[in-house]
């Protein structure tokens, strides 16, 4: 399983935009596991997680991806584009 992280500063009073279940246009991508969205509402900063069963599955969800976040950060009263990394998941719940 893979992980796309995407990080960014929204405002606090804006952080029910990300409260939910991911968009059906997530859910219904090739691959999709699940999504997290975490915000500090003291900060205002946020990572949006989502899993993919592989890598290949995570790659052609990327330019879907890219908008979707913009989209999650102009929602949130964001600025600038989030900052996004990858990551292999090594471990998960029992």
């Amino acid at each position: 399983m893979f992980a796309r992280v995407s990080s960014f500063h929204g405002t606090p009073d804006q952080a029910e935009a990300l409260v939910g279940p991911a968009p059906d246009e997530v859910q219904s991508m090739a691959g999709f596991k699940g999504a997290y969205a975490l915000m500090n509402r003291q900060t205002g900063r946020a990572m949006l997680i989502t899993l993919w069963e592989s890598e290949e599955a995570m790659q052609a969800s990327a330019e879907q991806a890219k908008r979707m976040r913009a989209e999650a950060v102009e929602e949130t009263g964001g600025t600038g584009p989030a900052d996004v990394e990858t990551y292999e998941v090594l471990s998960q719940p029992f």
